[in-house]
């Protein structure tokens, strides 16, 4: 498949755009990179803006539920059990005064594994899970929302 993209604006110097492809998709992909709007930048742009405003960003976040947002768009709300797992991962990755050495992304999982503690959608915990859950930075925004009369 051939895709000839001529541009009509005298400011912009040079011949027709050519692009060559066995997709259409693949095409217009190539296009919007000759032209600067580079998809996939585009798309973690668009996935940065989302989680500024706590819009769903991804199929679903440990630590977070999915409500409808007062804009009709599906927004995040902390899953208060899930952010107290969390923040047991995170005390147990950071060396303490009490222990020699702080544990490993493996060892993490495997004590959740041990505690009957369920992935987001039930499954056991492995070091990838546990590494990705707390690569987001999202977790640190759970100051912004009222906390259960439990959680001190």
């Amino acid at each position: 498949m051939k895709i000839k993209l001529t541009i009509d604006d005298p400011s912009v110097e040079g011949e027709d755009i050519i692009v060559e492809s066995s997709s259409i998709r693949e095409s217009i992909y190539q296009l919007r990179k000759i032209i600067g709007q580079d998809p996939r930048e585009m798309a973690k742009a668009i996935s940065s803006k989302k989680k500024e405003s706590l819009e769903v960003f991804t199929h679903c976040v440990y630590g977070w539920d999915t409500v409808e947002g007062p804009n009709g768009k599906k927004s995040l709300t902390p899953n208060w059990e899930e952010q107290r797992v969390i923040l047991m991962m995170k005390r147990w990755l950071e060396p303490h005064e009490r222990q020699q050495k702080n544990l490993s992304f493996r060892q993490v999982a495997d004590m959740l594994n041990q505690m009957g503690v369920k992935g987001k959608e039930g499954g056991k915990w492995s070091s990838k899970q546990i590494r990705r859950t707390l690569r987001y930075t999202i977790h640190d925004r759970i100051h912004e929302f009222d906390k259960p009369d439990w959680w001190k």
